[in-house]
């Protein structure tokens, strides 16, 4: 073999492995760009309380939606906690203007004590809680079921506000009462069930998926005060 021939071979294997290795390298930096934006990503979500940032968590019918208040072009709507359809606005303000409080309430809070027992360390001073016939009998716990509806019944009255609304019932919650912030789902829960049994067929898949809505944004107003 000759020399011009073998230094040519040479040559032409550090050609394409330049050209491989320049190669291995654009994939690399698309990588680390893909990865540094999904970091970026991953910590503009952590950080979202330290710029204020708003965000909405509904799952609706459709599924899962994550919608800035950012991204609205209405300052008025940038103020708000949430958007809502005048469907939803009249379905809740009718549900709560057909419904008994005093019944609803208790019915809701003695089945979040009785489904979820472990609730009941708050409730200590409420006496006898035994049993699920000694918690539905429990004078205490139907007084206590009225409050939390008359306490929803701000929220209704003012559903743009409904972050302001509970501030002070957040803070109290977690900084003198320290209540995990996952009973406040488990009671929406409980309330959901007993709303649809007072509605009966009324209570179709819209009127259910807007009450869920109404929940989830009170939840996230409850809870906020935790973060």
């Amino acid at each position: 073999m000759s020399p011009h021939k073998h230094d040519s071979n040479n040559f032409q294997y550090l050609e394409v492995s330049r050209v491989h290795s320049q190669s291995e390298g654009v994939q690399l930096t698309e990588a680390q760009k893909s990865s540094g934006q999904i970091v970026d990503f991953a910590d503009s979500i952590s950080n979202c309380s330290h710029h204020g940032c708003s965000v909405l968590l509904h799952r609706g019918r459709a599924g899962a939606q994550v919608l800035p208040v950012g991204e609205h072009k209405s300052n008025n709507q940038q103020s708000k906690m949430v958007v809502w359809t005048d469907f939803e606005r009249t379905t809740i303000q009718d549900i709560f203007s057909k419904i008994d409080y005093a019944v609803v309430g208790q019915a809701a809070f003695s089945r979040c004590l009785t489904v979820y027992p472990w609730t009941q360390r708050y409730f200590g001073q409420f006496g006898n809680l035994y049993n699920a016939a000694a918690i539905a009998s429990n004078p205490k716990v139907a007084a206590h079921g009225k409050v939390i509806m008359e306490a929803l019944e701000k929220a209704v009255k003012d559903m743009d506000n409904i972050k302001a609304t509970y501030a002070e019932l957040s803070a109290l919650h977690s900084e003198k009462l320290q209540v995990d912030p996952d009973n406040f789902m488990l009671l929406g829960d409980c309330l959901t069930i007993v709303v649809a049994s007072q509605l009966g067929k009324n209570f179709t898949a819209e009127v259910h998926a807007a009450f869920q809505k109404f929940l989830a944004v009170v939840v996230s107003s409850l809870r906020r005060q935790y973060y």
